[in-house]
């Protein structure tokens, strides 16, 4: 199984997992967040390895925007900032708040 799409299969049978190896990373953020779920700090982790693996950017800053979108609090926001700071400077991945700063 690929490891950018580990996170997507832990419920689901085997039989199922063939399909699910190989969507793109998009595809699993949407699913996630359409079913209001906070993903953990590992899946994330996951998930924006996967979107730049493929050269995608604009998902991995969107996966911030999700986060934030469905976090209950700013300060639960603020915790996942904190924890995710050393892949978001590992992978060089910047939040749109800092690159459009008035449009937050």
């Amino acid at each position: 199984m690929c490891s950018s799409c580990r996170y997507t299969s832990l419920s689901l049978s085997p039989s199922k997992t063939s399909i699910l190896t190989h969507t793109p990373p998009q595809r699993n953020l949407n699913n996630a967040f359409a079913y209001d779920l906070v993903p953990s700090p590992s899946v994330v982790i996951a998930a924006l390895r996967a979107a730049r693996r493929v050269n995608d950017y604009p998902t991995a800053v969107r996966v911030f925007e999700g986060i934030k979108a469905k976090v209950e609090s700013h300060g639960q926001y603020d915790e996942y900032l904190k924890e995710l700071e050393p892949i978001r400077e590992e992978l060089g991945i910047n939040l749109k708040e800092s690159m459009y700063p008035d449009s937050s």
